[in-house]
């Protein structure tokens, strides 16, 4: 019993360690001009299967750009400002590739993004944060 608990407690540690040393989504900053089309960068090299796929929006409430789930798109999901205009790079998300792209960006698209994905095996079905971008699309001659 003895060893049991500790081995119970040195691998709390090592959990512990591993969120002290995991750094979160940098947030990275990304300028456009209005009518140019941008790429949304996501990178998840973890060997897991991706469940669910989610970009969204924070403007100031949430708006998918594009979910996916169990590889199959969900426009349904999709907010109507972003209909037509966000595809996959990748559209097999190869090699861990979940960047999107936003085609002809307006000034309405400024704001923040953020690339989550839950994976199948999680029992708790967490999103977890993988990219987050802060677009700014200013037009020309305001720079």
């Amino acid at each position: 019993l003895f060893f049991v608990t500790n081995l119970l407690a040195l691998l709390w540690c090592v959990g512990k360690l591993n969120l002290l040393f995991s750094s979160p989504a940098d947030m990275k900053n990304i300028k456009a001009e209005p009518g140019q089309d941008v790429t949304l960068r996501c990178e998840d090299l973890h060997i897991g299967k991706i469940a669910l796929l989610l970009w969204s929006k924070d403007d100031p409430q949430e708006m998918n750009l594009i979910v996916i789930r169990d590889g199959r798109s969900l426009p349904a999901a999709q907010h109507e400002s972003f209909r037509d205009r966000v595809f996959l790079n990748n559209s097999q998300m190869k090699d861990g590739d979940l960047s999107v792209v936003l085609k002809n960006v307006t000034v309405d698209d400024t704001g923040t993004y953020e690339c989550r994905v839950r994976y199948e095996n999680d029992p708790q079905r967490n999103r977890n944060l993988i990219s987050t971008i802060n677009l700014s699309v200013i037009p020309p001659g305001e720079q």
